[in-house]
């Protein structure tokens, strides 16, 4: 059972708190335009008819977002009193902080488009008999491992999968259809696994990589935040066993965390750019804690900088491509076919310049020139000891080089 919360924060607390997101908050609320009302109205009640500071500060949190001119008070006031009973009251979320909770707990959403319903009811009507029949007696009792793995094997008994298939078009993100799905996607399944621990209060989160993994199926998979202060990761989604670790001989150029927070480098990017890549703002880079990563700083020739209109540079990972594909949708991506770009940099004394890129792989930077995206390196591999080699034109094609190429999403 969670401590007793403080009903008062500090003083000194509630000043940081209004000087560091009182400008997100303002221009959360100028965005809502008509909608302005209901943003309102949650601040409102928990100012006045529920004085919780902590779920306030739940409420400026949630605020933040483009869901703004849609969302409704009610909604927004539901899921901050179901996901704040979990914290407080579940044995199995009792560790996480305040924090942490934003983060891990608190979102009423996993991914972008996710439909605003109730998700939390819904799911648990499906798969939460384990969770109101608990065996008291198992050594796994309120841990938060054991009734993650309670849950996540009573909804991959239940959904009855008969097995994993591509599709195009977009993803089923409802909470009627999600528990429905008997072909999915790794990611569809990831994604019920991560609503699923928040609905009974599990702290859960999704990370996932830009481009397919070499040896294995798992471009998304879900991660609880343990009660001994561990993330356990599942092999992919809620088919594998949590805590069995992410695959170890897996390599990758970058593992990113699903966020509701907005990722502030790239606001900045979007903000400032001239050319504006379709990156998504609710991404935290989490490449650290999965790979050997290193920072590089690529050296531009005078030509190629004489070339580019931006400060903003791109790094692109090399992919593996059927020969026999299909190359029609390819001429509507920015970057080469057969590159896939993963992450953006910006250009410091000459050289374009990256953060915590995974190793073992192949990579091309590209620049801006005003009218599209060039090449401003020659390829290379970032090799096991942070060393680079560079690659000529006429070899990268070379099946040589296949172990350095990720799959192609």
């Amino acid at each position: 059972m969670k401590k007793n919360i403080p009903a008062i924060v500090p003083v000194i607390t509630l000043l940081f708190y209004c000087c560091t997101y009182g400008t997100e908050l303002n221009r959360s609320l100028e965005s809502a335009g008509s909608n302005r009302a209901e943003l309102e109205a949650v601040l409102s009640h928990y100012r006045t008819a529920d004085p919780n500071p902590y779920k306030l500060r739940a409420a400026e949190y949630l605020n933040t977002i483009p869901d703004a001119e849609i969302i409704t008070a009610d909604y927004l006031i539901n899921n901050i009193e179901r996901s704040y009973g979990r914290w407080t009251t579940c044995p199995w979320s009792g560790h996480i902080t305040f924090d942490e909770y934003l983060e891990w707990l608190l979102p009423y959403k996993a991914v972008e488009l996710q439909e605003l319903d109730s998700w939390r009811d819904t799911l648990l009507a499906h798969f939460g008999y384990g969770l109101n029949h608990p065996i008291k007696n198992d050594v796994e009792y309120n841990t938060t491992a054991g009734v993650a793995d309670m849950l996540r094997n009573e909804a991959q008994t239940k959904m009855q999968r008969y097995g994993l298939y591509t599709r195009a078009g977009l993803p089923l993100l409802s909470a009627h259809l999600l528990p429905r799905q008997t072909f999915g996607n790794i990611p569809d399944y990831a994604l019920i696994a991560v609503l699923l621990m928040r609905s009974a209060g599990i702290p859960a989160v999704l990370d996932e990589t830009p481009v397919g993994s070499r040896y294995t199926a798992a471009t998304r998979w879900f991660v609880i935040l343990s009660d001994r202060g561990m993330e356990e990761t599942s092999e992919w989604d809620l088919s594998t066993m949590i805590g069995g670790g992410f695959f170890p001989y897996e390599r990758g150029p970058k593992v990113y965390r699903n966020s509701y927070a907005i990722n502030k480098e790239r606001q900045r990017y979007m903000e400032r750019s001239r050319y504006r890549y379709p990156f998504e703002l609710g991404k935290k880079d989490v490449t650290k804690q999965y790979f050997l990563t290193s920072d590089l700083q690529l050296p531009i020739d005078r030509a190629a900088r004489r070339q580019l209109r931006d400060k903003y540079v791109y790094i692109a990972s090399a992919v593996r491509v059927d020969d026999n594909a299909d190359q029609t949708s390819a001429g509507s991506r920015p970057e080469p076919y057969g590159w896939q770009i993963v992450d953006l940099g910006v250009i410091k004394c000459g050289k374009a310049c990256f953060r915590d890129m995974g190793r073992e792989v192949l990579y091309m930077a590209l620049g801006y020139d005003g009218d599209k995206l060039i090449p401003i390196s020659s390829s290379f591999i970032l090799h096991k000891d942070g060393a680079i080699e560079y690659i000529s034109s006429d070899t990268i094609n070379s099946p040589l080089l296949d172990r350095w190429k990720n799959n192609a999403l």
